[in-house]
This record gives C-alpha cells, structure tokens and sequence, in this order.
C-alpha cells in the first residue's frame, strides 16, 4: 500500500501534478514525504508554534525584521547566544528551511535564513511553498531533536492519491487501513516506495517548445511583482529588463545585475537581441508577449511574456540555488514504540530567572547656585549739620562823651534849566573859518 501526494494545477479540471508520497495507511506514526523531505519528523500543531519570545524545547514563526542571532539572544540569553545560534543551525528538523552564507560569515558556515516563501499551514514545508515566514525548531540547552522530547510525529490528514490515469477527475479512493497490531499499534511498512524526483515540476506540455532538463517553478513560485534575487519572475507590459535589476538589486548593483540575469543559462529560452542593450556591446534579453504558460517555454508559442530567473548576486542557478535533495533511502521494516511504563514525564524546563531591568544611574540632583551674599543697603557718609549762622555783634561803644562825627554835606539841587539860546556854531563851521583865514593870509 501507499501512493502519491498530488495537486491539481491551474483550478478545477486541471492536471495533476505529484508533490509528495506515502507509504501505508495514514497513522500517529507516520507522516507524508515531500520531495527532498525526511520520513517520520514531528509535526507541532499550529497552535503550539510561538509568534514571539522563543524558548529553548519550542517552535518558533519569526515575522518581517528577526533575524537567527536575535532569536538565540532572546532564547538563550546573551552569553549563550552564540551556543544556541549553531544548536538551532545544526538541528536536522530545520533541514526545511534554506541555508546560505548571508549574515553567516563570521561563522564560515551556510546558515538558516528568515524569508517569507513558505506555506503558512504547514511546519515543515519547504522553500518556495507560499509567502510565511518558516517554522524553526529552538533546541534545549542541552540539545535534542522535537521526537526526543515530544515522541512520536503528530497526525496529519490523509493525503490525495493520484487518481486513475493521472489527470483530472475524481480521486480514486484510498485503500481500506491495515489492522492494527497488538496494543493498538500499526504494523510495520513492508512494501517499498518509488523514488521520489529530486525537485517538484508542473507537468510539462506535450511536444516541443520549451526547454527541458532544467529546474521547473510552481505557478506561486513566480512572482509577479516586486523580484528580489533568487526567485523566478513574470514580466508584464512596459517592464525592462533594466527595470528588473534596479528594483531586484538597487541602483548600486543595476549593472552587475543586469549582467547575471543576461547570463544565466536558465534564461536561454527567452530570445537575446542587440536591441536595448547597445551600450553594453551584447545580445540582452527581450521581454515580448510571445511566449507559453509554461515557464519554460520558448519564443512564438503563446502570448505570455517569459519567466525569467533573478539569479543571486553570487550567479547561482536555480539548481543549485534551491538545492534538491536526494531522495531519502527507502527504509526496512518499523519496530513498533514501545510504549512508556509509568507516568509520562514532561521535559524539565528550567524556570526563567527574573527578570532584572537594566542599572539606570539616578538623575543629578537639581543645579543649585551658589551663595552670593546680599549686598548691604547703601549709607551715605556722615556730613555734621552746620552750625546756625550766628551774625556778630556789633561793637558797642564804651560809655562816655560821643566823639565828633564827620558833617556830611547835603547835595545841591539841580540848577533850574537856562533860557538863553546857546550859539548853534559847531566844529565844523570853526573848521571852515580857520581854513578861509588861512587862504586870506
């Protein structure tokens, strides 16, 4: 028994494409196996995952802005920061979120990056599933995968199988469940499952017109705005491939990422001309509405314009970019749990120490001039009355006979005014007598 997980691409009617597979009938002990996933990982349900202060022994959703050095601060403290940031890079649980050296070099190790590209109802879902923030797993300080600590993989819902000939129309239904075993347990898988691809592809058109071999995106893959590196792009009317690089690299790097994007050999479907790109000396990408729905496809064989790969500033394909794994080995027979005896210990969780708020000095205290001494009200110096003015005395004759004193003669009265006439000759005329004698002589 088993099967494959499917979806059905392009709505109701369309063509069933494989994401997964199953082996045996869905139990607590078992969970579907994505392509490039590992069988039988814990599942945390939804409701566990925190969305802020992780913990060590938790699953933690990051949002917009954290980054993994400020989980492992907020999660192991400052002084085991550094411990807890390669604990949580070396769980294997984690294994579903993408590595790569950005923020990492100082530890010379590809580590976990925070993107939203994965799906929001599923812990374990891989890059490129939907556009949440991952699910990340906070190990204990003394280490540990979630199966330790929680036990068996939570259940999860029973897959679509693949319906008979492939294509659309109702699913076939699911075979009748195994007996359980002794105790309620499952029985062992025993018949082995099909290899898995290494990556998941929508069904290819039939016929020629697109490229083969190459790493194929899922439709919510392709953005339709906004492109960044490392994600496959649709272009729309008006748009350049200059345009591209400038909103995917900035105006700093609109050059080197220009070039990348026009020498990615993921690109060879879409045609080159010279035209726009003379002053680079190059055959440059055409953005027309000439091409296919599939993102493959190559020139006049629709009227999409093409999907393009955004390469990384380090050039990567997509192939090595997203890094498919090899299918996982198929594994023998299952041993049943042995189920605990006695009461189930929960993991001791060390209590948080309380929280102590960082030293603030206390303010000085307020300024306080210094004394200045009033200033004495102003005395004007002492000036001694004077003495009241006293006139002398006058001297008082001795007694005896008065001696004589002078006669003073009284004033004449003005003499009364003459009427006589008085000669009117002045001295002028004498002048002139003198002279006329003085001729005469």
């Amino acid at each position: 028994m088993g099967g494959l997980v499917v979806r059905r691409m392009g709505g109701p009617g369309g063509p069933m494409v494989p994401i997964g597979r199953f082996r045996g009938a869905p139990c607590p002990f078992r969970r579907g196996v994505r392509f490039g996933e590992e069988g039988g990982r814990y599942s945390p349900p939804l409701s566990s995952v925190l969305e802020k202060s992780p913990k060590p022994g938790t699953f933690y959703r990051p949002r917009k802005g954290i980054t993994p050095a400020t989980v492992a601060e907020v999660a192991y403290g400052k002084a085991g920061r550094k411990a807890g940031l390669l604990a949580m890079n070396r769980s294997t649980w984690n294994d579903h979120v993408r590595r790569a050296k950005t923020g990492w070099e100082a530890y010379g190790v590809p580590g976990l990056q925070f993107e939203a590209r994965y799906s929001s109802t599923d812990p374990l879902a891989t890059y490129g599933s939907g556009s949440s923030f991952p699910v990340i797993w906070v190990p204990p300080v003394a280490g540990g995968e979630p199966e330790s600590i929680f036990g068996a993989p939570a259940p999860v819902p029973a897959p679509e199988p693949i319906p008979p000939g492939g294509g659309g129309g109702a699913a076939a239904p699911l075979p009748p469940a195994p007996k359980p075993g002794p105790g309620g347990l499952p029985p062992p898988w025993v018949d082995p499952a099909p290899p898995a691809p290494p990556a998941p592809s929508p069904t290819p058109p039939a016929g020629p017109g697109y490229i083969s071999g190459r790493y194929v995106p899922t439709s919510d893959m392709i953005l339709q705005k906004s492109p960044k590196p490392g994600t496959f792009y649709r272009p729309r009317k008006g748009i350049t491939p200059a345009t591209v690089a400038e909103v995917a690299y900035g105006k700093k790097f609109t050059h080197t990422g220009l070039m990348l994007m026009n020498k990615s050999t993921w690109n060879d479907h879409v045609r080159r001309a010279a035209a726009g790109w003379t002053s680079y000396k190059v055959k440059g990408l055409q953005f027309e509405a000439r091409y296919g729905a599939h993102p493959s496809s190559t020139y006049n064989t629709g009227k999409n314009y093409p999907v393009i790969w955004v390469p990384p500033l380090d050039g990567s394909e997509p192939e090595k970019f997203f890094g498919a794994k090899p299918p996982a080995p198929t594994p023998g027979p299952i041993t049943p749990p042995v189920p605990p005896v006695g009461p189930v210990v929960p993991p001791y969780i060390p209590p948080e120490p309380p929280y102590v708020p960082p030293y603030v000095p206390p303010e000085p205290p307020p300024y306080v001039p210094p004394y200045v001494p009033p200033e004495p009200p102003y005395v004007p110096p002492y000036v001694p009355p004077e003495p009241p003015y006293v006139p002398p005395e006058e001297p008082v004759p001795p007694d005896g006979p008065v001696p004589p004193q002078p006669v003073i003669p009284e004033p004449e009265p003005p003499a009364p005014p003459s009427t006589e006439k008085k000669s009117v000759i002045g001295p002028l005329a004498i002048i002139s007598l003198l002279s006329f004698a003085a001729k005469e002589l």
